[in-house]
């Protein structure tokens, strides 16, 4: 068994599906070339959650109205759905369980408007636990992420000082991973044992980068699960060995 190719396999499926869409379209029709790469990227990830979870695309439905639409929306099959149809979905935030943005190319202008999107969708999900429940929010898991499938940003401490910019007002602001292309991959770290600060890593997984992003989806919503089959979920074993840059939340002096 080949585990590292298994999932290598996904960066190539997704990209097998990009030059096909770009092989039929003299003249590529960019709203439908995104539509069929978000669908691509539900269909891979459907195959592996739990089965109380559903993944869609739609709204987050609050007493005072709607968040920006969501390509990709994780959510708990257990709780009501306010609207379905197909893969469109209006559920209330209580139910969700990932947020995140897909883009076909970012630059550092697109991306920059993108985790702004991302983190209104967010404050939505958080603002509604401040409201309604006792739970910390310190504690609150929530999987917040960007995919693109390319990107022409080629140092990734570009990524690191945008989104330390993004998060510095607030910590609520925190998105917490990003795969930009088919090997550069983007997590943040709650302080722990070997990571004592709140930080973003960088990292470089040659073909893994869709993989580690996917998976840690899968990881948000059954914890206990993947950690007791770490070897099949993430099989490089400490990712640190690939890093290539870090940013901490907080500065030496705030902290």
């Amino acid at each position: 068994m080949d585990i590292l190719q298994y999932h290598r396999s996904v960066a190539e499926e997704l990209n097998a599906v990009k030059h096909k869409i770009r092989d039929l379209m003299n003249n590529p029709h960019w709203l439908t070339d995104g539509e069929i790469k978000e669908s691509i990227l539900r269909n891979i990830l459907r195959r592996h959650l739990p089965g109380k979870y559903e993944i869609g695309r739609g709204f987050i439905f609050t007493p005072t109205g709607c968040s920006k639409q969501i390509d990709l929306l994780v959510y708990d099959s257990s709780f009501p759905v306010i609207f379905r149809e197909q893969d469109l979905v209006f559920v209330t935030p209580d139910a969700v369980r990932a947020i995140i943005e897909v883009k076909t190319k970012t630059t550092a202008k697109s991306l920059s408007k993108a985790l702004d999107n991302l983190i209104h969708n967010v404050l939505i999900v958080e603002q509604h636990y401040r409201q309604f429940t006792q739970l910390q929010l310190s504690h609150y898991s929530l999987f917040t992420g960007i995919f693109s499938f390319e990107t022409d940003i080629q140092d990734p401490d570009i990524v690191l000082e945008l989104l330390y910019h993004k998060a510095k007002e607030m910590r609520s602001r925190v998105v917490n991973h990003l795969c930009l292309n088919d090997s550069l991959f983007f997590k943040f770290w709650e302080s722990h044992v070997w990571t004592p600060y709140e930080e973003w890593h960088s990292y470089h997984l040659e073909r893994l980068a869709p993989a580690y992003f996917l998976n840690n989806i899968v990881n948000e919503v059954a914890p206990i699960s993947v950690f007791s089959n770490m070897k099949f979920w993430f099989p490089l074993g400490s990712k640190e060995i690939y890093k290539t840059g870090a940013k901490r939340l907080y500065n030496q002096s705030a902290e």
